[in-house]
């Protein structure tokens, strides 16, 4: 595979906004950058939730299509995984067996209704810090157990819920953010008085 072939990624992890029950389709098609013995790495949109998603590769020859990696390691700018390749077969087998237990969800601004980039929620038993992506995405893995989520924002007011994290699933929990209260006088105009300064009516 050179580096002006291109790969597809394809992943059905990604659930949709409250249907925690479903999930969509992703797909994506983007350059590779970088063949590595063992890893490959290529350009692709992703998000939180789609490691163990197939790479595919693709070329005008039919015979040299096919399934090339696992997506693995996200970036902003590039994404990479493990070819499947004999020497990661007991990293990939290894995979296999593992199904994560954690929290997931999204934020959002509660006065436009649009998802939070970059939005942080903290967990403050763990001191675990987790940013949401470009579609307000976030997700934590932790064992099972009771745990306290705070997300924030700047000028938005933070907001905590205590969530319980089950063996082998993501717990869902999303965030709602309120503008934040500035403490500054509002000043009211009143027909014939002028203004009033802080919202107080004098006599």
């Amino acid at each position: 595979m050179s580096g002006n072939e291109h790969s597809t990624f394809a992943s059905n992890t990604l659930r949709r906004e409250e249907e925690t029950e479903s999930y969509s389709q992703w797909y994506s098609h983007g350059e590779v950058v970088e063949v590595h013995p063992l890893v490959l790495t290529y350009v692709a949109d992703t998000s939180g939730g789609h490691s163990g998603a197939p790479v595919w590769r693709e070329s005008f020859w039919w015979w040299l299509r096919g399934f090339s990696a696992i997506h693995a390691f996200p970036d902003p700018s590039w994404n990479a995984g493990p070819r499947l390749v004999s020497e990661n077969r007991d990293l990939i087998e290894e995979w296999m067996e593992w199904v994560p237990s954690g929290v997931d969800g999204l934020v959002y601004d509660a006065y436009t209704g649009w998802p939070l980039s970059g939005a942080a929620v903290d967990v403050h038993e763990t001191g675990k810090v987790a940013y949401t992506d470009y579609y307000g995405y976030y997700e934590i893995l932790l064992p099972p157990g009771s745990y306290t989520l705070t997300a924030s924002y700047p000028t938005l007011e933070d907001k905590t819920y205590t969530v319980v994290v089950y063996p082998n699933r993501l717990t869902r929990r999303d965030f709602v953010l309120e503008q934040e209260y500035s403490g500054m006088p509002i000043p009211l105009v009143i027909p014939g008085d002028g203004l009033v300064e802080a919202g107080v009516l004098q006599p």
